[in-house]
């Protein structure tokens, strides 16, 4: 199983939406603990899980937890971030702020998000170092933006530049793409 996590706003979607335009198996779910809850609940151990699966900031923390209750064996995890600043301003932007924070001022706010989001990749790092596995951090915008990057993150898995370029093409809205980070 390949495992994308990192907190909200860092690339991780983006990461998925590729593996799904290369052909992997990720059930065609980009938030599978979001969508599927019900469904895992029920089914426990015997969940159908794809090769490929993301989760934001819970799964940076109970990687392990999950790993070792569902019996995952990682082949790889990949650890998107941001710089923090432009991570803040999306979240900000786009109202992906915890009910807890959301009558607080924005001074508040961003102060609570220097804090949890750093906290969040340690977290991330800190559960990638129980697996045997390859660990990739990777860094947003810069996988949407540079495909040379973007080629060394998919070539390892015998995809073409060709197949990884034209993937890109197909999930990128460079116009959606928030630069300076």
């Amino acid at each position: 199983m390949i495992v994308i996590m990192g907190p909200g706003r860092c690339g991780t979607t983006f990461l998925i939406q590729m593996f799904t335009a290369l052909g992997f198996d990720t059930a065609g779910r980009w938030e599978i603990f979001r969508e599927e809850r019900k469904e895992i609940s029920r089914l426990g151990k015997k969940y159908p899980w794809p090769r490929v699966i993301k989760g934001t900031g819970a799964l940076c923390q109970k990687l392990k937890k999950k790993a070792d209750f569902y019996g995952w064996k990682l082949e790889h995890i990949y650890i998107c971030y941001r710089q923090l600043e432009p991570m803040m301003n999306s979240r900000i932007a786009r109202k992906s702020i915890p009910k807890s924070q959301r009558k607080k001022s924005p001074e508040e706010i961003r102060e609570y998000f220097q804090g949890t989001i750093p906290r969040t990749l340690g977290h991330a790092l800190h559960q990638a170092a129980f697996f045997d596995c390859p660990v990739t951090v990777v860094k947003f915008p810069r996988s949407a933006t540079d495909m040379d990057y973007l080629c060394s993150i998919f070539e390892p898995y015998g995809c073409t530049r060709e197949q990884i370029l034209e993937a890109c093409f197909r999930v990128a809205d460079r116009t959606k793409i928030r630069f300076g980070g």
